[in-house]
């Protein structure tokens, strides 16, 4: 534990602070070059922090209600614990939607579009997201599946956890991940024409680079129905959203119900497919997990391009 301003703190909390203040800073200095005030940017920035701490406690208390709200007896502890950052932490989904949430809701204070804000905001989010995820083991979290018998068991491929065991270094690989999708589009977002674009790329590549290496994670997993992780949930909501939004925007340009809803299925398609693969790797014992990871993998591939196609499309229309 350290202490700050009075403060008790672990090194994992302070960094975090840290971070985001850096990156809201960088956010809230380049907001003229999106046509937004500082002041929006700045204000865009408290809610998104407020409103992800918020849904992103509730749906990690709301998924361990069972265990987190009640004492060793079974005595109930009243919402004392929701407000007690020991115990347990935040689900990152809700904090992503946070983040989201709070762009429609900058309106009721300035009249800054929400597919702005939206974009000034995707890169530095991306940004932040790779600096948590490598600074995850610090919090104790970040460990995937034993990787005692493999050639790649060092780092940064494997990290040695609390009993001396190499495991996977699941938050390294996420990280990772995230960087090179935000310097990808650090470089691409010249060629977006219209506001939301860069969201929607964002959204998608977040999503789906996140959805592959979620499924090697072991530590403090949330699931509900047994199987599913409320991570690969709160994902594939994402990426039908983006997909769902873009044809929207082309159904007010004239695209056609017929290629809407075939584009609308094959996505719903592909997230089934993706659900199988979950229970296939839980359930059934009989299919090759190599097999199904590759089956998976491939499924991911062409649901970016199939969704990547229709942002780009919507984008270029005049």
């Amino acid at each position: 534990m350290l202490s700050f301003l009075g403060m008790e703190m672990t090194l994992y909390v302070l960094l975090a602070g840290i971070g985001f203040a850096f990156f809201a800073g960088l956010m809230i200095f380049f907001a003229p070059k999106f046509h937004l005030s500082r002041k929006a940017s700045g204000l865009y920035a408290m809610l998104s922090c407020v409103l992800g701490l918020l849904l992103g406690r509730l749906v990690f208390c709301l998924v361990r209600m069972d265990t987190l709200f009640y004492d060793e007896m079974g005595e109930p502890l009243g919402l004392s614990p929701f407000f007690d950052p020991s115990a347990g932490s935040v689900s990152v989904v809700g904090v992503v939607l946070g983040a989201i949430l709070a762009a429609p809701m900058l309106r009721l204070f300035t009249q800054c579009s929400p597919a702005r804000i939206l974009d000034h905001a995707a890169l530095p989010a991306l940004f932040f997201f790779a600096f948590m995820r490598l600074i995850e083991p610090l919090s104790g979290n970040g460990y995937g599946i034993p990787m005692e018998e493999s050639p790649f068991a060092v780092f940064p491929f494997a990290i040695i956890n609390d009993w001396g065991e190499a495991m996977l270094s699941v938050c390294f690989i996420e990280g990772m991940l995230a960087l090179l999708i935000a310097v990808f589009l650090l470089f691409m977002r010249c060629r977006m024409k219209k506001p939301g674009t860069l969201a929607l790329y964002t959204a998608l590549l977040f999503s789906i680079s996140q959805i592959l290496p979620e499924a090697f994670r072991w530590d403090d997993v949330l699931y509900i129905f047994i199987f599913a992780r409320v991570t690969h949930i709160g994902l594939a909501v994402m990426l039908f959203s983006v997909m769902l939004l873009s044809l929207i925007r082309g159904k007010k340009q004239g695209l056609s119900v017929g290629v809407f809803s075939l584009e609308l299925a094959l996505t719903l398609l592909g997230v089934g497919l993706c659900i199988l693969a979950i229970y296939a790797l839980d359930k059934i014992t009989a299919w090759p997990p190599a097999l199904v990871y590759a089956g998976w993998a491939l499924v991911l591939v062409l649901m970016t391009g199939l969704i990547g196609r229709r942002i780009h499309k919507e984008d270029s229309r005049p």
